[in-house]
């Protein structure tokens, strides 16, 4: 009996050596498999990364090959302010203006291009050349070597209701043209405002909120550029009757309605008074 019993305890140590055994090489295989799991996630995971930005360098406007043209106008309180000069971004970034009041949208680096070919940009790019103000927030209107309005701090004489920050944004300027409302009013959030495509425009404001923001006067110089108010010329049926002047440029003597001449006397400026629609601004103590 002793000698059967100690085999018993024998084949039951032995049983259960095995099983420990195999339970540490279920656990040296499984850890290795994890770790190449979390391995294979991870590359997965950077590919799906680097495709996502790929895309987004590849959403146009395109660096080095897109070239459109918007139609802007900065309004303030009830006038629109004079367009902002001539000026090439800066760090090769390329969309500028020719002081026509268009927008030219000419990227030349992917920081200016795709996602990254936003209104907030194109501001930034102006203030760091012209100076003056640059910024498009939420509650501050930084005019490129301008004045700046700040919401809660600068009033409009003789305008009802207290002015914010906003931007008319029309998709297609032919519309704009023809006296459609803007497509929407952004008053916040304006890094989201895109330039999406060509012949758009876009009214730039600070003006009491629900205020009838008119569109820019330049629109009918888009058609001076070969973007005739968003219009493909091939897409102008062949029995469309057009005016002998279609697609040409504009006169240089002819300034478009709303733009303002620098060519006044130093007598007229000493007659002119202050319009009611200048705004008031705070007094910041200099």
């Amino acid at each position: 009996m002793g000698k059967a019993s100690s085999n018993k305890k024998v084949a039951r140590a032995a049983k259960a050596g095995g099983g420990r055994a195999r339970a540490a090489g279920e656990r040296n295989i499984l850890f290795p498999a994890a770790l190449a799991a979390v391995v294979i996630l991870g590359t997965l995971l950077v590919v799906y990364a680097r495709e996502e930005r790929t895309a987004e360098a590849l959403e146009a406007p395109l660096a080095f090959e897109d070239h459109w043209h918007s139609a802007y106008g900065i309004y303030v309180c009830d006038t629109f302010v004079p367009d902002l000069p001539e000026f090439t971004a800066p760090q090769n970034g390329g969309n500028h203006t020719h002081g026509d009041g268009l927008i030219h949208v000419h990227p030349f680096s992917p920081a200016r291009a795709g996602e990254n070919a936003t209104l907030v940009n194109w501001f930034l790019d102006a203030g760091a050349v012209l100076g003056g103000g640059d910024e498009l927030s939420d509650d501050r209107l930084g005019v490129p070597g301008g004045e700046t309005y700040v919401e809660g701090e600068d009033s409009c004489d003789g305008v009802d209701g207290d002015p914010i920050v906003q931007v008319a944004v029309w998709d297609s300027a032919l519309a704009a043209s023809e006296g459609d409302d803007p497509d929407r009013v952004v008053t916040e959030d304006f890094g989201s405002i895109r330039f999406d495509d060509d012949g758009m425009a876009y009214t730039i404001a600070f003006a009491p909120e629900g205020a009838e923001l008119p569109a820019p006067p330049s629109l009918e110089d888009l058609a001076s550029v070969g973007s005739d108010l968003g219009v493909d010329p091939e897409d102008i049926p062949d029995e469309a009757e057009l005016d002998e002047d279609f697609g040409e440029p504009t006169g240089e003597d002819e300034p478009a309605e709303g733009d303002q001449t620098e060519e006044t006397t130093e007598e007229e400026g000493a007659d002119e008074s202050t319009t009611s629609s200048t705004p008031t601004t705070a007094d910041d103590g200099s």
